[in-house]
């Protein structure tokens, strides 16, 4: 009786810390955030539009509530304002418990498409480095990138092509957002 009784409190001591360890994986790729563009700001009711992925996959607009309790970060992750927001700047949006806790701006690179393979998932583009230097790099594009065509609207790979100005968004050595800057297949006047 007296083992029996032993057994089960380890089981459900055991359960207990799979479902606590459960728990903290799940919180921690909600805390990782998602992309989202901004396409509105207004000072005057302390709310920002985002156009971001829905719970349904598809994109969607939604606005927040600016609370004291969201942080605003720049680029470089230090404190910044909600005056700091811009329409169409690019955005990493951490929501916790269905609620807006962090908005931190990202850095948006130019670059020039020199080549795209949509059968294997790849493309390489032509940019500069930290220190100015012009490189070319090539990524594998994942599925939870986001494309945008030159109107703004959500896109596929197939719109995009060698020699497009294009604006990348990336996180560590990958792409998570890509915009297309014109329709032309040229680069802007500099």
């Amino acid at each position: 009786m007296l083992r029996a009784l032993l057994c089960s409190a380890m089981l459900v001591g055991f359960a207990t810390l799979c479902l606590a360890e459960d728990k903290d994986k799940k919180d921690t790729r909600k805390d990782s955030g998602q992309m989202a563009t901004v396409t509105k700001v207004d000072a005057k009711k302390n709310t920002v539009t985002l156009k971001m992925r829905g719970k349904n996959g598809k994109e969607d607009e939604q606005t927040f509530t600016l609370s004291n309790d969201v942080k605003i970060l720049d680029e470089s992750g230090k404190a910044a304002s909600a005056d700091s927001l811009k329409e169409g700047q690019c955005v990493r949006v951490t929501e916790r418990d269905g609620k807006l806790a962090e908005i931190r701006a990202q850095h948006e690179n130019e670059a020039t498409i020199t080549s795209v393979n949509p059968k294997e998932g790849k493309i390489t583009v032509r940019t500069k480095d930290k220190d100015g230097k012009e490189v070319e790099k090539t990524f594998t594009l994942t599925e939870d990138a986001r494309y945008f065509d030159s109107t703004g609207k959500v896109a596929v790979l197939d719109v995009f092509r060698s020699g497009n100005y294009v604006l990348i968004v990336e996180e560590e050595g990958r792409i998570t957002q890509m915009k297309q800057k014109n329709d032309k297949n040229q680069e802007p006047n500099k």
